[in-house]
């Protein structure tokens, strides 16, 4: 997937992975956890 894009959102995930919004967040927080993703938030 970062292969394509260097930036991606949780929506990427579920329709990337047909999984739904609770599952897509958990696989995030533990891709996050073991340091292989950083979670970055646009401030306005």
């Amino acid at each position: 997937m970062f292969e394509k894009q260097k930036e991606i959102t949780r929506n990427d995930v579920e329709e990337a992975l047909g999984v739904g919004t609770t599952h897509a967040v958990n696989l995030i927080n533990e891709i996050q956890a073991k340091d292989l993703i950083k979670k970055w938030v646009e401030e306005d």
